[in-house]
């Protein structure tokens, strides 16, 4: 059940307080304040508190240092995230994964932190304008924060061979 497997988002910053890591990447898929509702199937807005839980995470998660944090959401406070129903999974989860096995490569083979939040915000938008009317209860916008060093947004998540195969959109 829910209550059984869910994370209650106000234990978030405790939980990242407590990661001894030297950057940290907080990715959030959600969007539904009403878990009966069928997946991806209507716009349900996100909560007053996922936002402001998103916002402690996003500065560190209280950390007293500079501590590096990237925060990379599915969508923008009351928007909905998008289920793919050919592909049986989120619009925002297939662009993800798209971009770290290299569709967000830079002409080195290297996906940043910067490369990728650019890739899912342009590819989840392009899906959004190609499968939704946009009315604002249809725009999906995906958006990164990143907090700490200068350096933060051009860490190196993913590598991958020039040239190689990517998955398809």
């Amino acid at each position: 059940t829910l209550g059984q497997t869910a994370l209650p988002l106000t234990r978030v910053p405790a939980l990242l307080r407590g990661v001894r890591a030297g950057s940290k990447l907080f990715i959030v898929d959600a969007c539904r304040n009403d878990v009966s509702a069928a997946k991806g199937a209507e716009p349900t807005l996100g909560t007053e508190g996922l936002a402001k839980a998103i916002e402690v995470v996003s500065r560190g998660g209280g950390n007293s240092g500079p501590s590096p944090t990237v925060t990379l959401c599915s969508c923008s406070e009351g928007e909905t995230s998008w289920e793919w129903e050919e592909r049986k999974q989120g619009v925002f989860t297939f662009f993800l994964i798209s971009g770290l096995e290299g569709g967000a490569a830079d002409e080195s083979g290297l996906v940043t932190v910067a490369g990728l939040g650019k890739y899912v915000e342009e590819e989840v938008g392009k899906w959004c304008r190609e499968h939704r009317d946009l009315t604002s209860a249809r725009v999906q916008t995906p958006w990164l924060k990143v907090s700490g060093s200068a350096g933060t947004a051009q860490l190196t998540l993913a590598k991958v061979r020039p040239g190689a195969p990517r998955r398809g959109a």
